[in-house]
């Protein structure tokens, strides 16, 4: 009884230290997949809520000549960006994807440049570009400055091909400037079509021949979803009409008492709160009443488009807080590395303390075993399946454990959207690999215990009281 006490308070030792190891592992582990899954749905669903904002800057805004290559390079071979561009410049599909390819590098060369120290820039620029690097380098005796000064940076170890991407700005200028004149016939033609209005209207109550329209001018493929664009464009109609509120003194004070913050604290965000509080639509009415203000929704309308803020302010949130999972975050990754590495190392060190010690305690068994005939190989297998099955058992319960961590720690960070977004079949991976690791930290761990268990001479151990 005292020899399996004592076996069993060295295994439970064991399994101790593999649990925490994989535990924290595991959390680690799932915290970041669980980060790469919202990271992804959350970037998805803010790019949705941007889709107003973008199609009001494509049907208005002028663009320059550096903005449509920006746009042209963000852009793929047939999307509606690219064949708007191809259509406006009159290109063939090899010219376009030739200009696509410039587009591509020369916008290497941009965020290769934008990613210098100010400094650095300073320097091989002589202080002279503000906004449009090729074309400054287009200029003469500049691309050969540029070089100069550049190869006399310390530290740069790989540059862009400065001057193909110079040539290819060169040869590609008419190009650019027939883009940016068909582009502005047929913002013209689209004004002429729909007089006097404008494209915020046009997106708000769009005409029934609007997607035909857009397809004809090369705005949008034939395909284009209009009801989409529709709803994102009334949402921002209805939030422009409940921030005009805001700007009513009166107004603004009873918010205020209301949620329990001083007036210069409150926005839409805390005016959501309060009217999707209890009794929040009661207040409002009363406000707008009181101060002879008119109401600038319909009740249902103004809790659907609160509601819709706060998600929208939520996801938001959660995009850019998430952000280094999308972008790769390798200082992050190499700072979880290292602490799960110092983990792994503290655990093999204690695995192999217990082990040594069981080792030492059942010195006499061992003795026995080989005065009957037992190997070497036999005794030393005995030490390491041992310490494989505790393996396994902390490994599970550690991959238990880290699970049970980092689920309410994404749930406290993301909120609900845990609930929706959750990969179950990535972390029920990742649990499979912990306790993997588990398993091989133990087995590798005992190898040296093993060999000590293997290596005792029976008569010496047989005399060890």
């Amino acid at each position: 009884l005292n020899g399996i006490y004592f076996r069993l308070f060295r295994s439970m030792v064991t399994v101790s230290i593999i649990s925490v190891a994989v535990a924290f592992t595991k959390d680690m582990m799932t915290g970041n997949v669980i980060g790469r899954a919202v990271q992804k749905e959350a970037a998805a669903e803010a790019a949705q809520y941007r889709l107003y904002d973008n199609w009001l800057t494509w049907l208005s805004e002028d663009m320059s000549r550096a903005r449509l290559r920006e746009t042209l390079a963000a852009s793929d071979p047939g999307d509606m960006h690219y064949n708007a561009l191809r259509q406006w410049a009159g290109l063939t599909a090899t010219e376009a994807g030739r200009l696509h390819d410039d587009a591509r590098g020369i916008q290497e060369l941009v965020g290769f440049f934008e990613g210098l120290l100010p400094g650095q820039q300073l320097v091989i620029t002589d202080g002279a570009v503000f906004g449009d690097l090729p074309g400054w380098l287009a200029g003469e005796g500049n691309l050969e400055r540029f070089t100069a000064a550049l190869a006399e940076l310390p530290g740069i170890r790989s540059t862009p091909d400065v001057a193909a991407q110079v040539r290819a700005y060169r040869q590609s200028t008419a190009t650019w400037e027939r883009a940016g004149e068909g582009r502005r016939k047929a913002l013209d033609a689209l004004r002429e079509r729909y007089p006097g209005r404008t494209v915020h209207s046009l997106l708000v109550e769009p005409p029934p021949d609007l997607g035909a329209a857009l397809a004809q001018l090369g705005f949008a493929g034939p395909d284009v979803d209009l009801a989409a664009l529709q709803q994102q464009a009334r949402y921002a109609a209805d939030i422009d009409a409940l921030s005009r509120l805001l700007r009513h003194p009166g107004f603004v004070r009873d918010v205020a008492a209301r949620a329990g913050v001083e007036r210069t604290e409150v926005s839409l965000p805390v005016l959501g709160a309060v009217v999707l509080a209890s009794g929040g639509l009661d207040f409002l009415a009363g406000s707008l009443e009181r101060h002879t203000l008119d109401m600038p929704l319909t009740e249902q309308r103004t809790r659907e488009v609160l509601g819709a803020f706060r998600r929208r302010d939520r996801i938001a949130g959660v995009d850019r807080g998430t952000r280094e999972y999308g972008a790769g975050g390798a200082g992050g990754r190499s700072h979880a590395g290292w602490l799960i590495g110092v983990s792994f190392v503290v655990c093999t060190v204690g695995i192999v303390n217990a082990m040594l010690m069981s080792v030492m305690e059942r010195f006499r068994e061992i003795a026995t075993m080989k005065c009957l005939g037992a190997t070497d190989g036999f005794v030393m297998l005995l030490f390491v399946l041992e310490s494989c099955v505790q393996g396994i058992v902390g490994g599970l319960l550690g991959a238990v454990v880290g699970l049970g961590t980092s689920l309410p720690v994404a749930l406290l960070s993301y909120g609900g959207l845990v609930g929706a977004m959750l990969p179950w079949g990535d972390i029920g991976s990742t649990a499979l690999i912990a306790a993997a690791v588990g398993m091989v930290l133990a087995a590798v761990a005992s190898v040296y215990p093993a060999l000590v268990a293997a290596r005792l001479v029976p008569m010496e151990a047989m005399r060890v009281e």
